[in-house]
């Protein structure tokens, strides 16, 4: 499959980014990238998934991190356990994984969500 033309350029470095992201207010819901213990964590996993999907030309947008989704791994669409093999599982982010992967996919795709911080609580 022939990869679309990339047209711009990184805008801000993944850790500018992700810094103003951990200094944001969305509403009312839960930054774990600036709260809670495990906010630094997310922030250094954030970056580092940004740097790698930095020449995705797929983007892939969901509504808000799941419960053991992103608000617990701190990247959209993947749980504790995809990255470490233990911890909790998130449904969507298992299907979305599969399915890149069958397409062979995974690579060139960037997750993200449209509200990039939780809509619960830290609890």
């Amino acid at each position: 499959m022939p990869r679309a033309p990339r047209y711009a350029h990184v805008i801000v470095a993944p850790g500018a980014f992700v810094e103003e992201l951990a200094a944001c207010r969305i509403g009312t819901t839960f930054n774990q990238y600036a709260e809670g213990l495990r906010a630094p964590l997310l922030r250094i996993r954030l970056v580092e998934y940004l740097e790698c999907r930095a020449t995705a030309d797929i983007v892939l947008v969901g509504e808000a991190p799941g419960y053991r989704g992103a608000r617990v791994s701190g990247i959209p669409f993947t749980s504790e356990r995809q990255l470490l093999g233990t911890g909790p599982a998130e449904a969507t982010a298992s299907i979305v994984h599969r399915v890149l992967a069958e397409l062979r996919l995974e690579e060139r795709v960037l997750l993200w969500n449209v509200v990039p911080t939780h809509p619960g609580t830290q609890s």
